[in-house]
């Protein structure tokens, strides 16, 4: 599974496939490996976890300055609650944090894979040791 995400506006991307493969003779080289490759899936989750808080908090800001402008206009809520929803700036300010949304479910998925991963590992390494003694 080919895995492409723009973080901050650059580029990752990984094949999940191959990043959770396992082959028993290449057992001590995955082992080492797989701290770093966990580390980089959860800093970047981090980094979209981040940017969804800074999104939706400017998103918060925007909508409140419209709303008071809106309502020194109108005066029914419901009235300024619906032209704050057809607002092109802010439904594309919620379609990014929507976007981020999906990328952080992504993230979190390929994580999850990682510690399941991680746990087949730690077997494998404790019944290679078993057959070697």
């Amino acid at each position: 599974m080919n895995v492409s995400l723009e973080i901050d506006g650059k580029p990752y991307s990984f094949n999940l496939d191959i990043q959770l493969k396992i082959e028993e003779t290449k057992l001590v080289t995955i082992l080492k490996e797989q701290p770093r490759a966990y580390a980089f899936l959860c800093m970047l989750r981090n980094k979209v976890k981040i940017e969804i808080k800074k999104k939706a908090k400017e998103l918060e800001r925007k909508r409140a300055v419209k709303y008071n402008h809106l309502a020194e206009t109108m005066e029914k809520v419901t009235d300024i609650n619906n032209k704050l929803k057809s607002n092109k700036e802010l439904r594309l300010m919620q379609d990014r944090i929507d976007d981020l949304d999906e990328v952080k479910s992504v993230l979190d998925i390929a994580v999850d894979s990682f510690n399941q991963r991680k746990d087949i590992l730690q077997t494998l390494s404790a019944n290679l040791r078993k057959e070697n003694n």
